[in-house]
């Protein structure tokens, strides 16, 4: 379980284990660990930039994996993503040190429902490749149509 508050930090509890994020040092992108959530949904493009850039792979882990070292970053869009799914994220990634934008960016509640959650150490650099790959909307699209 991973949970926050504004100012009080976040926290990773698993059984009556809890501590603070450890967040990965990866030394360049071409290292970085990346998960791809809801992926089929997106252009081939961007599927294709993300796995000659980084080790991308799909969604096997998620956050708390993310907050605790083991991954850098995930890219979530599609349209299972409600307000509910991506609401608590702003602030818990904030209060571990990290970084949740949308695709584009912009703060995570609002746009589209896609999000680009981080170490912040590649965040811009993944929001450049994103922006460079996407030649439409990532929200309904289906890969390679």
């Amino acid at each position: 379980m991973v949970y926050a508050g504004r100012g009080l930090g976040c926290r990773i509890r698993t059984g009556d284990v809890e501590v603070a994020p450890a967040l990965r040092d990866t030394p360049d992108l071409g290292q970085a660990r990346v998960e791809m959530v809801n992926f089929d949904f997106w252009p081939t493009e961007l599927v294709v930039a993300l796995h000659r850039a980084t080790h991308a792979g799909g969604y096997v882990f998620g956050v708390a994996a993310l907050l605790s070292g083991h991954t850098d970053a995930i890219l979530i869009a599609g349209d299972e993503m409600g307000y509910e799914d991506l609401a608590p994220l702003p602030v818990i990634f904030a209060e571990a040190g990290a970084r949740a934008t949308d695709l584009r960016g912009a703060p995570l509640l609002s746009g589209p429902r896609t999000a680009l959650l981080s170490t912040g150490r590649f965040h811009d650099e993944l929001l450049a490749l994103t922006a460079q790959a996407l030649r439409r909307p990532v929200n309904g699209s289906r890969a390679g149509s």
